[in-house]
Protein backbone atom coordinates (compact mmCIF):
# COMPACT_ATOMS: atom_id res chain seq x y z
CA UNK A 1 0.00 0.00 0.00
CA UNK A 2 1.64 3.61 -0.77
CA UNK A 3 2.06 6.57 1.27
CA UNK A 4 -0.98 8.18 -0.32
CA UNK A 5 -3.52 5.00 -0.54
CA UNK A 6 -3.12 4.91 3.51
CA UNK A 7 -3.48 8.75 3.70
CA UNK A 8 -6.66 8.31 1.71
CA UNK A 9 -7.92 6.00 4.06
CA UNK A 10 -7.44 7.51 7.08
CA UNK A 11 -8.62 10.59 6.13
CA UNK A 12 -12.00 8.71 5.05
CA UNK A 13 -12.10 7.21 8.36
CA UNK A 14 -11.52 10.38 10.40
CA UNK A 15 -13.91 12.80 8.03
CA UNK A 16 -16.42 9.87 8.83
CA UNK A 17 -15.79 10.47 12.26
CA UNK A 18 -15.78 14.10 12.66
CA UNK A 19 -19.05 14.39 10.20
CA UNK A 20 -21.01 11.64 12.65
CA UNK A 21 -19.51 13.39 16.39
CA UNK A 22 -20.73 17.32 14.97
CA UNK A 23 -24.17 15.88 13.42
CA UNK A 24 -24.71 14.04 17.16
CA UNK A 25 -23.91 16.47 18.92
CA UNK A 26 -25.95 19.04 16.74
CA UNK A 27 -29.05 16.77 16.69
CA UNK A 28 -31.69 17.32 18.48
CA UNK A 29 -32.53 14.55 20.87
CA UNK A 30 -35.94 12.72 20.85
CA UNK A 31 -38.12 12.42 23.38
CA UNK A 32 -41.36 10.64 24.32
CA UNK A 33 -43.61 10.42 26.84
CA UNK A 34 -46.89 12.16 28.24
CA UNK A 35 -47.86 14.44 30.90
CA UNK A 36 -45.30 14.24 33.75
CA UNK A 37 -43.74 11.69 32.19
CA UNK A 38 -39.93 12.40 32.21
CA UNK A 39 -39.76 10.46 28.98
CA UNK A 40 -37.16 8.50 27.69
CA UNK A 41 -34.64 9.81 24.47
CA UNK A 42 -34.23 7.31 21.59
CA UNK A 43 -31.16 6.99 19.37
CA UNK A 44 -30.46 9.82 17.53
CA UNK A 45 -30.62 8.56 13.48
CA UNK A 46 -28.10 10.09 10.87
CA UNK A 47 -28.98 9.49 7.29
CA UNK A 48 -25.79 8.93 4.85
CA UNK A 49 -25.88 8.94 1.59
CA UNK A 50 -23.13 8.64 -0.89
CA UNK A 51 -21.99 8.40 -4.63
CA UNK A 52 -19.65 5.59 -3.40
CA UNK A 53 -20.55 2.11 -5.69
CA UNK A 54 -20.05 -1.19 -3.21
CA UNK A 55 -16.69 -2.80 -3.43
CA UNK A 56 -14.53 0.41 -4.05
CA UNK A 57 -11.80 0.65 -1.46
CA UNK A 58 -12.16 4.46 -0.68
CA UNK A 59 -15.57 4.33 0.46
CA UNK A 60 -15.23 1.04 2.06
CA UNK A 61 -12.91 3.09 4.55
CA UNK A 62 -15.20 6.00 4.64
CA UNK A 63 -18.24 3.27 5.57
CA UNK A 64 -16.39 1.95 8.23
CA UNK A 65 -15.57 4.80 9.81
CA UNK A 66 -19.25 5.80 9.73
CA UNK A 67 -20.14 2.65 11.06
CA UNK A 68 -17.38 3.37 13.70
CA UNK A 69 -18.20 6.52 14.77
CA UNK A 70 -22.17 5.67 14.91
CA UNK A 71 -21.37 2.87 17.71
CA UNK A 72 -18.83 5.56 19.54
CA UNK A 73 -21.39 8.13 19.49
CA UNK A 74 -24.48 5.34 20.03
CA UNK A 75 -26.42 7.04 16.98
CA UNK A 76 -28.10 4.91 14.32
CA UNK A 77 -27.35 5.37 10.69
CA UNK A 78 -28.47 4.18 7.45
CA UNK A 79 -25.98 4.58 4.55
CA UNK A 80 -26.65 4.55 1.22
CA UNK A 81 -25.24 4.59 -2.31
CA UNK A 82 -26.81 3.98 -5.90
CA UNK A 83 -25.09 0.95 -6.91
CA UNK A 84 -23.57 2.27 -10.19
CA UNK A 85 -22.33 6.38 -10.36
CA UNK A 86 -25.77 7.52 -11.19
CA UNK A 87 -26.65 10.80 -10.18
CA UNK A 88 -30.79 9.94 -10.74
CA UNK A 89 -30.57 7.30 -8.34
CA UNK A 90 -28.37 9.35 -6.11
CA UNK A 91 -31.19 11.99 -6.02
CA UNK A 92 -33.95 9.19 -5.20
CA UNK A 93 -31.55 8.19 -2.20
CA UNK A 94 -31.48 11.35 -0.61
CA UNK A 95 -35.65 11.89 -1.28
CA UNK A 96 -35.78 8.41 -0.02
CA UNK A 97 -33.04 9.41 3.25
CA UNK A 98 -35.24 12.59 4.00
CA UNK A 99 -38.44 11.05 4.16
CA UNK A 100 -37.82 9.23 7.05
CA UNK A 101 -37.22 12.42 8.57
CA UNK A 102 -33.57 11.99 10.04
CA UNK A 103 -32.10 13.77 13.13
CA UNK A 104 -29.23 14.59 10.48
CA UNK A 105 -28.18 13.86 6.62
CA UNK A 106 -24.78 13.42 5.18
CA UNK A 107 -24.20 13.52 1.49
CA UNK A 108 -21.68 13.35 -1.00
CA UNK A 109 -21.61 15.48 -3.71
CA UNK A 110 -19.86 15.00 -6.97
CA UNK A 111 -22.47 16.97 -8.96
CA UNK A 112 -23.90 19.95 -7.40
CA UNK A 113 -25.65 20.63 -10.74
CA UNK A 114 -27.84 17.56 -10.93
CA UNK A 115 -27.97 16.77 -6.96
CA UNK A 116 -29.18 20.70 -6.09
CA UNK A 117 -32.40 19.94 -6.54
CA UNK A 118 -32.29 16.84 -3.95
CA UNK A 119 -30.13 18.39 -1.11
CA UNK A 120 -32.79 22.06 -1.51
CA UNK A 121 -35.77 19.77 -0.80
CA UNK A 122 -33.68 17.56 2.06
CA UNK A 123 -33.75 21.65 3.77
Amino acid sequence: MSLSRCASRRLAAVVATISLSVLAGCARAKTTGTGNDTGTQSKIHIAVVTHAQAGVEFWTVVKNGVDAAARAQNVSVNYQSPSTFNMIAMSRLIDAAVATHPDGIVVSIPDPKALGPAIKRAG
